[in-house]
C-alpha cells in the first residue's frame, strides 16, 4: 500500500479508539510514544554517569573522530539490523510467498501472519467505506420543493427527502460499527501474532513492508 493508504489506516484506527473511548484498540501505528516510554527506564542513570565522563572523553583523540564516526555508523547499522531480526524472530516468516501464507495452517506463524494481513486489509476497506458514506451524507443537498408548503405534493417531497437522508445516515452508522469491529479483530490478530508483545516501531515497519502492506 502507498503512504496515503498507511496514513488513512492510521487515522481510522486512532479515530475509532477515540470514538469508543477504549484503550483496547492498539495498533502498530499508535505505539511509537508508548514503546519509547517503556524503553526509557534506565536512561536517567546512564545520562548522569555519561555527564561525569564527558570531560575526559573530549580530551582524547580529536584527530581520529572522522574514522571513528564512520566505523561507529557501520557498526550501529549492523547492530540495528541484528536487533531487528532478533525482535521479529518467527515473524520473519512474512518473507513467505502470498500463496504459502494463504495455505498455511491457521495456528502456524505463517497462518497467523495471513490472518493479520487480512485483518489489516479489512480495517482499510472499512475505512474507505466509512469515508465514502460520510462524504455522501455531507454532500446531500438541503431540502427543496417546487410545491408550496402544506400541499400534498410538498409533503410527499419532504417525506422522500427525509427517507433518503435517513438511509444515508444509517449507512454512516453501519460503516462506523463495521470499522470498530474490524479494528477490534485487527487488534486481536496483532496480539496473537506477537504473543501480546508490543513491537518497536522499527520492527512494526519492517513487518508491514515484508507483508506488502506499506
Amino acid at each position: 500500500m502507498s503512504m496515503q493508504s498507511k496514513n488513512l489506516f492510521s487515522t481510522a484506527v486512532m479515530a475509532m479508539a477515540l470514538a469508543t473511548s477504549s484503550a483496547a484498540i492498539v495498533t502498530p501505528l499508535m505505539t511509537d510514544a508508548a514503546y519509547a516510554q517503556g524503553q526509557s527506564g534506565g536512561k536517567g542513570n546512564a545520562e548522569a554517569r555519561g555527564r561525569g565522563q564527558d570531560s575526559d572523553r573530549r580530551s582524547n583523540g580529536a584527530e581520529n573522530r572522522p574514522n571513528a564516526r564512520a566505523q561507529s555508523s557501520a557498526a550501529l547499522q549492523s547492530r540495528d539490523r541484528g536487533a531487528l531480526a532478533s525482535e521479529l524472530r518467527g515473524l520473519n516468516a512474512a518473507n513467505a510467498s502470498p500463496q504459502a501464507l494463504a495455505n498455511a495452517a491457521p495456528d502456524s506463524m505463517p497462518g497467523r501472519l495471513a490472518t493479520f494481513k487480512n485483518e489489516y486489509q479489512s480495517v482499510y476497506d472499512a475505512t474507505v467505506t466509512l469515508n465514502d458514506a460520510t462524504q455522501e451524507l455531507a454532500d446531500y443537498p438541503a431540502f427543496s420543493s417546487d410545491f408550496a408548503e402544506g400541499t400534498p405534493e410538498y409533503d410527499a417531497d419532504l417525506a422522500l427527502y427525509q427517507a433518503e437522508l435517513s438511509d444515508l445516515q444509517a449507512a454512516v452508522n453501519d460503516a462506523e460499527l463495521a470499522l470498530i469491529e474490524a479494528s477490534a479483530d485487527y487488534t486481536d490478530s496483532y496480539a496473537e501474532l506477537t504473543g501480546g508483545v508490543q513491537l518497536s516501531p522499527q520492527a512494526e515497519e519492517e513487518l508491514m513492508q515484508l507483508l506488502g502492506l506499506w
